[in-house]
């Protein structure tokens, strides 16, 4: 491999520090970097028949679906789309999220928590679907049926919220690192499941780099860890 004398140099420096205390200066530093990222680029190809500064994190991300996402999320970014980029990360997680977490018809998962609801219904629809022909009668309360369902609604969202919380858990994803991310990202809508996707964002709304870089980050990070709670998921031995 190249880069002998660089990569000599650089351990030096690192046995001096961790054995002898020697701080190292700031020059120093800056040529252990270079020394290192010099080493990287003239050896990546000859080991992996690829350019180093071609190597891409999405690339590890072992979902297929979830990384076909997260590529169409960086060609948007190269091509200055950044809220479209950011709408491709929503739409790669929430991939990512359902494929771990919904139960199938052939199988259950530890992290489903429940059902999903899809598509609910409004509260006007539930208003109509609950009031009766006799809706008038005196004994009854007044708005009873538009009343009763605000608070279905209510109890409907915040258990879908608790239930997102606990399978987010489950999986290892940290909810402040998954907060961060909902609140740098649009919100992303699909009528039905062939509709194309509707970006909702305010006016205002326009991440830097280093926001879509975190975001980014994040469902790699959250593909990788849950790629590791599935695996955890094989039978006993037993029943195998």
């Amino acid at each position: 491999m190249a880069g002998r004398i660089g990569i000599k140099r650089l351990t030096d420096q690192r046995n001096a520090f961790k054995h002898t205390a020697a701080m190292p200066s700031a020059q120093t530093v800056s040529q252990a970097r270079a020394d290192t990222a010099q080493f990287f680029e003239d050896n990546t190809p000859r080991v992996f028949r690829t350019a180093f500064s071609d190597i891409d994190m999405v690339d590890l991300v072992p979902q297929p679906n979830t990384r076909g996402k997260l590529h169409e999320s960086v060609a948007q970014e190269a091509a200055g789309n950044r809220v479209e980029a950011m709408a491709w990360l929503v739409e790669a997680f929430d991939e990512l999220l359902s494929t771990a977490s919904s139960p199938s018809s052939f199988r259950s998962t530890p992290f489903s928590f429940g059902t999903n609801i899809s598509y609910p219904l409004s509260k006007y629809d539930v208003a109509k679907i609950l009031r009766q022909p006799r809706d008038q009668d005196r004994r009854m309360p007044l708005r009873g049926a538009s009343n009763l369902a605000e608070e279905y609604v209510a109890l409907r969202e915040s258990v879908v919220a608790l239930q997102r919380g606990a399978r987010l858990t489950a999986l290892g994803i940290d909810y402040s690192e998954y907060w961060r991310f909902n609140s740098l990202t649009p919100g992303v809508y699909r009528r039905n499941q062939h509709s194309k996707a509707e970006i909702s964002a305010a006016p205002n709304y326009s991440p830097d780099a280093d926001e879509y870089a975190y975001c980014q980050h994040f469902v790699i990070a959250s593909a990788l860890r849950i790629a590791e709670a599935m695996a955890l998921r094989r039978p006993p031995s037993w029943e195998a």
